[in-house]
C-alpha cells in the first residue's frame, strides 16, 4: 500500500459543489455549525422555521467523519444491546435502538418523497459470531427481544459461523444523498471558515463574525468553548476501510462481527467495502497493520485481487455509548458522539433537535441530553489512563538525515519535538505538540497528518486544524530547503 495518500470513494461518486470562504460580519436566523450529515440534516429540517439558514464548516463539505463513513443505515449496531442493558438499563437501550430506528426511517422517507438518487437499498443486517460463541449471541438475541428487536439466529455458510439476522436495515451512498439535500435547500453556506469562539449567540471566525438568533454545533467533536470537558467523555477512535471487487460474494447485506477486532462487511454496487480493525487513538498502531488485516480477509474469504480504496476514518465514541444531543445553553444547540454510527444517530439529532427549538416534547431529550451524568467505569478508566497516554506521546519520535518529498516525521531537537514534512518544493515544521492539553502528536504516514493520541485531534502537514478537540492550529517554525538539509540524525 506504500504511504500514498487515502482517499474515501464517495468523493469520485459525485461532482463537487464550490462554496466560498466567509469574507465579512453576517446575521443569519439559523447558524449550523458542521458540514456533515448532522449539519446539513439539521439544515432540512430546520428548512421551513427559518428563513434564513447559513452553515459553516472548517475545511470543505464532508471532510470529517461523514465523507469516511462505510454508510450503513442501520441499529444492528455490533455486540452492543446485550452490553447496553447491563449498563444503562432495559428503559434507556430501548430509546437507544427507537433513536436510530427513527434515524433509519426518516432517511429512507425523506429518500422516497425528495425522490434522490443515492442508491438507497434496504437489506439485512447480520450480527457474526468470530468463533460461534453462541454464548454471545443468545445473550444479544434475549436483548433484543426485551426491546424489540426482530432477530433470528441462521448460519452464514461461507463464514461457517453463526449469527442473528435483522430485516429491513439499509445501506446509501452518503455524499450522494447529502448533494440531493443541498440541491432541494435555500441555504448560504461557507467552507474554509474555521469558529474561534461563541460568545452571547455570536460566532467569530477568523474573517468575520456571524450573529444568529439559534447556533447548533454539529461538528464531530464540539467545539463550544462552554463547559467544555467533552473531551472527558468522548473517546477518539480510528477505523479502517478497503476495498475492491470479491470473485466470491455472499447476500448483499450488512455484516458486522461481535468480537475486536472488528470486521464489517457490505456491498455498493458490485464493490465490496471491508471496515473495522478499529482501536483506540491512545493505542498507537502502525495504520499499515490495520489495512494488511483487512485486505487478508479480502483475500482469503473473498478472492479480492486488487484494492481500489482505502481510507481511516475517526470517530468519538460516548463513554456511555449514547450520543449527546441538545441545548447547551439559551438558543445553542449540540448533536456529538455517536461512535461508529453516525448515519442513523445524526439524522435522528436533527429531529431531536427541531423539537427543542420548537419547544415541543420529545421522549429522547432527557435520556441523551449533553450535561447528563456519565460517571461510570468507562469515563474513570478512559481518564484515568490519559496520563500515561500524555507520557508515551512525549517519548516516542524518530531520528532522521533526510526526508524524502511526500513523507514526514517527528524529530526531537534541542530537547523539543517537531513535525517535519517535505513536499515536491518545500518544507513544512510545525511544532509537534497538540494545542489541546499538549500532547505529542504521532504522523500519520497514510493520511500524512499529525493526529493526538490523547484526544484525537487531527491537524494537516502545515499544521492547520482538521478536527478537535483542539481549537488552535500548530505553531509553524519558518525553514529553508538549505536549513532543513542540515537537519542531522540526533
Amino acid at each position: 500500500m506504500g504511504e500514498k495518500m487515502l482517499k474515501s470513494m464517495w468523493f469520485d461518486t459525485i461532482k463537487k459543489i464550490e462554496f466560498p470562504k466567509l469574507n465579512n460580519d453576517i446575521k443569519t436566523n439559523l447558524l449550523v455549525i458542521g458540514g456533515g450529515i448532522t449539519g446539513i440534516s439539521c439544515c432540512y429540517e430546520l428548512k421551513d422555521l427559518f428563513d434564513n439558514i447559513t452553515l459553516v464548516t472548517v475545511n470543505d463539505l464532508y471532510t470529517g467523519a461523514t465523507g469516511y463513513t462505510t454508510a450503513k443505515v442501520t441499529y444492528q449496531h455490533g455486540y452492543i444491546y446485550y452490553d447496553l442493558m447491563n449498563l444503562l438499563g432495559p428503559q434507556k437501550t430501548k430509546l437507544y435502538y427507537e433513536f436510530n430506528k427513527l434515524g433509519l426511517e426518516r432517511i429512507q422517507e425523506i429518500v422516497e418523497k425528495e425522490k434522490i438518487d443515492c442508491d438507497f437499498k434496504n437489506v439485512d443486517g447480520y450480527l457474526v459470531s468470530y468463533n460461534n460463541e453462541s454464548e454471545n449471541l443468545k445473550n444479544e438475541l434475549k436483548a433484543y427481544d426485551e426491546i424489540g428487536i426482530k432477530g433470528d439466529m441462521v448460519t452464514i455458510d461461507i463464514f461457517d459461523k453463526m449469527a442473528i439476522k435483522v430485516p429491513n436495515q439499509a445501506r446509501f451512498n452518503p455524499l450522494k444523498y447529502l448533494h440531493g439535500l443541498i440541491e432541494r435547500l435555500n441555504i448560504s453556506i461557507y467552507v474554509d471558515t474555521k469558529v474561534l469562539k461563541i460568545e452571547n449567540n455570536v460566532a467569530y471566525t477568523e474573517n468575520g463574525k456571524i450573529e444568529a438568533d439559534h447556533i447548533i454545533i454539529a461538528t464531530s467533536y464540539p467545539i463550544y468553548p462552554n463547559h467544555n470537558l467533552f473531551f472527558t467523555k468522548l473517546i477518539p477512535s480510528i477505523s479502517y476501510v478497503v476495498c475492491g471487487k470479491a470473485k466470491k460474494n455472499i447476500e448483499d447485506a450488512n455484516y458486522i462481527s461481535t468480537k475486536e477486532p472488528t470486521v464489517a462487511i457490505r456491498y455498493q454496487d458490485d464493490t465490496m467495502i471491508l471496515s473495522g480493525a478499529s482501536h483506540k487513538t491512545k493505542d498507537i498502531k502502525n495504520p499499515h497493520d490495520q489495512y494488511h488485516f483487512l485486505k487478508n480477509i479480502g483475500r482469503t474469504y473473498f478472492d479480492i485481487e486488487d484494492f481500489t480504496y482505502a481510507w481511516s476514518t475517526r470517530d468519538f465514541i460516548s463513554v456511555d455509548y449514547c450520543p449527546f444531543v441538545g441545548r447547551l445553553d439559551e438558543n445553542i444547540y449540540l448533536a456529538t458522539g455517536y461512535g461508529k454510527w453516525g448515519m442513523t444517530n445524526s439524522v435522528a439529532s436533527s429531529l431531536l433537535i427541531r423539537d427543542l427549538i420548537e419547544k415541543k416534547d420529545n421522549k429522547f431529550a432527557e435520556a441523551f441530553r449533553p450535561y447528563r451524568s456519565v460517571l461510570n467505569k468507562r469515563f474513570w478508566k478512559y481518564n484515568s489512563q490519559m496520563i500515561k497516554t500524555i507520557i508515551k506521546s512525549k517519548k516516542i519520535y524518530e531520528h532522521i538525515s533526510e526526508i524524502d518529498a511526500g513523507k514526514g516525521k517527528i524529530i526531537k531537537f534541542n530537547n523539543k519535538r517537531y513535525g517535519v514534512y517535505r513536499d515536491e518544493k518545500q518544507v513544512y515544521v510545525v511544532d509537534a505538540t497538540c494545542t489541546h492539553l499538549g500532547c505529542g502528536l504521532m504522523f500519520n504516514k497514510i493520511d500524512r497528518t499529525y493526529d493526538c493520541p490523547c484526544h484525537g485531534s487531527k491537524f494537516n502537514f502545515n499544521g492547520r486544524l482538521i478536527s478537535g478537540p483542539a481549537k488552535k492550529d500548530l505553531q509553524v517554525i519558518k525553514i529553508t530547503n538549505k536549513e532543513a538539509n542540515k537537519l542531522q540524525d540526533i
